[in-house]
């Protein structure tokens, strides 16, 4: 938007969510991994972890933001998403790192010649 003689307006200030959403995936994802390399957290575990630790940065994120959004109980919806994937994601995390693990590795598959 410009204003009578060209010059560019500056409606106000806006936080460059994108920015810190992209950030967050990396250090969340690198922690992850790191996790896992250490604890051996497992099949499904890994996921789990990722949805739950993606989802708390959404929640904040969502926070921050100043657009028009549909609200429930005075939270964006986005924001009660990323809060019920949070718990879904802590719950399935839960469930599966206390899980028993084979400590047997599968037998590798036998080539077929057909």
């Amino acid at each position: 938007m410009t204003d009578a003689s060209g010059a560019p307006l500056v409606l106000g200030f806006f936080e460059p969510t994108f920015l810190y959403e992209s950030l967050w995936c990396v250090i969340a994802g690198a922690a992850i991994l790191f996790l896992d390399a250490s604890l051996r957290l497992g099949a499904g575990s890994v996921f789990a972890l990722y949805v739950s630790g993606y989802s708390a940065g959404r929640f904040v994120f969502e926070l921050m933001r100043s657009d028009y959004a549909n609200l429930i109980l005075g939270l964006r919806v986005n924001t009660w998403v990323a809060a019920l994937l949070f718990a879904a994601g802590a719950v399935a995390f839960l469930v599966l790192f206390r899980r028993p693990r084979s400590r047997t590795r599968p037998a590798p598959l036998e080539p077929t010649l057909a």
